[in-house]
């Protein structure tokens, strides 16, 4: 497992929106049927530019029947010690809360209406293409939805496979991030994949937050958790998705408080 969390960061920037309920999001939302209560399994691997792999991690995602999702991961401090970090979604009260075990904080986010219909109205077919490529994970078919976006500052394109449980509410049964690598060529940066799914609903436990943790915007996560452990170096960070944790972050928060 990891000793530090970079996906808080990157967690947090991806709340970075502003907030405004349209009439469209509602009438979405008024179509929207409960979702397949379950509790899935999934087993992260990250990889550098050359190929090489730098982590695993294990995480638990579970789904209510009201489209809440809470996502739990356990990561080591640098003492040894192993903490909860948890990334709740409420998207009917349009609202995300960070829980970080390691620095006893929360980081409570907004969500725009766009953000929230995600988690409430799934797209026909999982937004696949007629004909796309099918496989099974954990017991589920999936279908297979590709993305590329152009990465200039890596020298080439990044490309995002991702396939979907059209039996389970386009649960997201794996995904492949691929980016160039120092020779051009695409490299495997990051996989996720399936490993367990049980239906019904999920422990309440999972979504628990914590009345003791402390409100704290991201620049505040990172500068308690330098105040809790001095002698840990600051490293880069390797992957794709990677930002910094201060300046952005912190607009972005400050901008998505929730009213």
């Amino acid at each position: 497992m990891k000793r530090l969390a970079p996906f808080l960061a990157a967690g947090l920037l991806a709340c970075a929106m502003a907030v405004g309920l349209s009439v469209a999001a509602l009438r979405s939302w008024s179509q929207a049927t409960s979702s397949t209560p379950y509790t899935a399994t999934v087993l992260t691997r990250q990889y550098d530019r050359n190929g090489v792999l730098l982590h695993t991690a294990d995480s638990t995602v579970a789904v209510r029947a009201d489209g809440s999702q809470a996502v739990l991961r356990i990561v080591v401090t640098p003492t040894g010690e192993g903490r909860e970090q948890r990334t709740v979604t409420d998207p009917r009260a349009m609202r995300r809360v960070d829980v970080d075990g390691i620095t006893e904080s929360l980081t409570t986010s907004a969500m725009t209406p766009r953000a929230a219909e995600q988690y409430l109205v799934r797209p026909g077919g999982c937004g696949a293409r007629p004909g796309a490529p099918r496989l099974t994970v954990a017991g589920y078919e999936g279908v297979q939805v590709i993305r590329e976006n152009p990465a200039p500052s890596l020298g080439g394109t990044m490309r995002f496979e991702r396939w979907f449980a059209t039996g389970l509410d386009c649960l997201e049964l794996k995904s492949a991030l691929y980016w160039p690598g120092p020779d051009g060529q695409a490299r495997l940066a990051k996989e996720t994949v399936v490993t367990s799914v049980a239906v019904g609903e999920p422990d309440s436990a999972l979504f628990a937050i914590p009345a003791s943790y402390i409100e704290r915007s991201p620049s505040a996560v990172f500068a308690e958790f330098e105040r809790r452990y001095p002698s840990v170096k600051k490293q880069p960070c390797e992957a794709p998705d990677c930002n910094d944790a201060g300046t952005v972050l912190d607009r972005a928060y400050y901008a998505q408080r929730p009213r």
